[in-house]
């Protein structure tokens, strides 16, 4: 098994790392706070994991895009998006929206007489 899992540095993601750590499975923990990620990573190491942290913000589009082009070559057997973003996503601009809201359907009028 080849995992990644976002925001491993804690809450769901720290929760998943430890449980899923296991001889021969590979994990790519992805988190913003270095040490918090090393205390994680050293953990499922002593459960036999091989393990790549990565720091970097999962908000930023040019991070992620560096770190895929880290793994791109690798079979990656799961990914766990555990990771809180918050703010604006940098590549938003590059995604498709609508120009208005659509328009809530209307509820089609029941027949209130019994059959």
């Amino acid at each position: 098994q080849n995992i990644i899992i976002t925001g491993a540095s804690s809450g769901l993601g720290k929760a998943l790392a430890e449980n899923l750590a296991k001889a021969g499975v590979r994990l790519h923990l992805l988190g913003r706070n270095a040490l918090r990620l090393e205390q994680i990573a050293d953990k499922c190491k002593k459960k036999q994991a091989k393990v790549f942290t990565h720091l970097l913000d999962v908000a930023s589009l040019d991070e992620m895009t560096k770190f895929y082009a880290s793994i791109q070559d690798q079979q990656i057997t799961h990914v766990f998006a555990s990771a809180s973003v918050r703010g604006e996503w940098e590549g938003r601009a590059s995604l498709e929206f609508p120009q208005e809201v659509p328009k809530r359907p209307t509820r089609m009028k029941q027949d209130k007489r019994r059959k």
